[in-house]
Parts: C-alpha cells; sequence; structure tokens
C-alpha cells in the first residue's frame, strides 16, 4: 500500500526525471523546447502549485489519428504530462507488482512484438488446440471511472495522490471513459483489465492466456474455451461493465491467428497484408515528398522494429532500398 507519496511525486528531482521523460517522447517539439527555456522556474512552479493545492488542468488539445485505425487523441499540455508522468514514476512501480506476467501493452521491456512471439511459443507447447481471440467494445471509452478510482485506493492510501488521480481521470469524464494520449489513462487501462486477467488466469484456470491491452488470447481445447467464453462475459458485463464486441472468434490455432498487427503460426509469424499495403503507400507518398525525412525516419525505424523476426521482413528491406536508389538518383 503507497502512503505518503504526495512529497515523493512533487519532488523537484522527480519532476525533473518525469520532464526528460515527457521530452524524450516529444524531442524538439515547440512544447517541449518552450518549457525546457524555463525549465527550472517551469518546474518549481508546477511543484508549489501541486503542494498548495492550486494545480489546476488545463485543456485537451484534441485530434484525430487514423493509423492503423481512427482514433480521437486527447492531448494534454505540456506541463500536465510532466505531472502525469511524476505520478506514475512514483506509483506505476508498485501497482506493476501485481500484474501477471502475460500483459503486454504499455509496460517497459514488453510490447507488441513479445505478445506475439509469446502467443507463437504457446501455439508450439499447445499443440493442435483452438485459440479463443477476444476484443472489448471501445474500450477506452466504456472504463467505468467510479470502478477504476476504486482499484486505486486497493494500491494508494494518500489522500492527496487520490484527489490528484481522481482530478485527472474525471477531466471532462463524468462517469466513464478514460483519454487516449494520456500517460495515466495507460496505467488505467491496465490496472482495470488486470481484475480480468486475475479472473481468467486464477478462476478460470487458463494455461495459456495473453493480453494486449483490450485485445486478448485464450489457448485451449474447443469445449474448454467456449465455457471460459460464457464466464468472460459475464464477468466484463457483471464486474467491469464492459462486453466483447462481434469479432470474437474461436477457430483452429493451425490457420493462423491475427493478433497485434501479425498473423501468428505455431512456428513463426507474418506482417498483416493491410500493413504491408500502409508501408507500401507511406514509402511512395515519402518518395512523393509528401512526408518530411524526420517523420519518415521515425515511422520507418518503428515499421522495420514490428518487422524483426518476421518471414516477411525482406519486404521492409526491399522498401527500404527503394528509398536509397531515389536519393541516390536524386543527388546525381
Amino acid at each position: 500500500m503507497l502512503d505518503n507519496v504526495f512529497e515523493d511525486i512533487c519532488s523537484f528531482d522527480n519532476l525533473l526525471n518525469a520532464f526528460y521523460t515527457v521530452s524524450s517522447e516529444h524531442k524538439f517539439k515547440p512544447a517541449s523546447l518552450r518549457f525546457y527555456y524555463h525549465l527550472e522556474e517551469n518546474l518549481i512552479e508546477l511543484q508549489n502549485e501541486l503542494l498548495w493545492g492550486l494545480y489546476k488542468l488545463g485543456d485537451f488539445y484534441t485530434f484525430i489519428r487514423y493509423e492503423p485505425k481512427r482514433r480521437e487523441i486527447n492531448a494534454p499540455p505540456y506541463r500536465d504530462r510532466v505531472v502525469q508522468s511524476a505520478i506514475c514514476n512514483i506509483i506505476e512501480p508498485e501497482i506493476k507488482k501485481t500484474f501477471i506476467y502475460d500483459s503486454y501493452a504499455c509496460i517497459t521491456d514488453k510490447g507488441a512484438l513479445k505478445a506475439a512471439n509469446r502467443v507463437s511459443y504457446f501455439m508450439g507447447k499447445a499443440g493442435n488446440y483452438f485459440y479463443l481471440k477476444c476484443d472489448i467494445t471501445k474500450y477506452f471509452n466504456n472504463v467505468d471511472l467510479d470502478i477504476a478510482f476504486e482499484l486505486y485506493k486497493r494500491h494508494i492510501s494518500d489522500v492527496r495522490t487520490l484527489n490528484l488521480i481522481y482530478q485527472i481521470l474525471h477531466k471532462d469524464n463524468p462517469e466513464k471513459g478514460i483519454k487516449i494520449g494520456n500517460r495515466l489513462s495507460q496505467l488505467t487501462a491496465n490496472l482495470y483489465l488486470n481484475e480480468l486477467d486475475r479472473f481468467i488466469k486464477h478462476n478460470l484456470k487458463i494455461k495459456y492466456y495473453v493480453r494486449y491491452m483490450d485485445d486478448f488470447i485464450l489457448l485451449g481445447s474447443k469445449a474448454e474455451l467456449k465455457r471460459a467464453l460464457k464466464e468472460i462475459e459475464a464477468f466484463l458485463r457483471d464486474v467491469l461493465h464492459l462486453e466483447l464486441n462481434s469479432k470474437t472468434t474461436i477457430d483452429q490455432c493451425v490457420k493462423g491467428l491475427e493478433f497485434v498487427g501479425y498473423i501468428i503460426y505455431p512456428k513463426g509469424k507474418v506482417i498483416k497484408k493491410q500493413t504491408i499495403n500502409r508501408t507500401r503507400r507511406f514509402v511512395s507518398s515519402y518518395l512523393k515528398g509528401n512526408v518530411d525525412d524526420a517523420s519518415f525516419c521515425r515511422s520507418m525505424g518503428s515499421i522495420c522494429g514490428h518487422a524483426v523476426c518476421t518471414d516477411n521482413y525482406m519486404f521492409y528491406v526491399r522498401q527500404l532500398l527503394r528509398v536509397i536508389r531515389h536519393l541516390l538518383n536524386v543527388e546525381t
């Protein structure tokens, strides 16, 4: 149980570490540079506001992202990002101790590739099993904030810390929904579904289970998975006030399983066709001059990292060779 941690959250060193965490994700962006220009003053001002109870949240900057699917992003002001990072620096290590091993989203040293590798490993061990693939309907929009706050109270007894978390969670949210684009939302999303993880592992005794945010996979016999599905639907409905969407599927592992951007088989994985087509369009857009160099390098680094150890990794090598040939022709 975390008690008397508010002073740790507000300490100058923790706020400074939080700034460096946020700035590493937004390097050279105007908001980061402006904050850095008066760094000490800004951090001391933020520290005083927090300690004296004068801290107020700013307004979100809302925009739409269309890749890999349409999502509304609610980005908080830069100083609010620093505060959320400072909170997570202190409370996240303790809360993460309760997470199961096979939760992979928004966790250091985890991620989509490791989730895919784990599923492939399980498929190889399970043999001729079936899989149950589940996806929660509009998960972030449907998180019950009262339930989420009660889950935080299981880990935190410090009143001022809880009040700050409550203030952030309920910003523009009267009853339910957490904002995509907020650091605290990531922790909240994992904390919320940790209840489902523990139910599946400890109550249903499912041996092969992997979750990546609101997408999760179970392996087992067809009869076992059908029984588990009914139990999961009831648990989500009655305990977490959520429901599964129509993409929920039971099928044979040997046919391949689509998960976290891959098609996964017992002995390997490939990139989804939609992702390959999206990459081809992105490279073509760059070659036409519609994407700047920095954005291209950042995105291709991420894309190639996603493709590591897949059967179609050479496709991405060929796309990079297209770019190199184009640049050589331009220079000559």
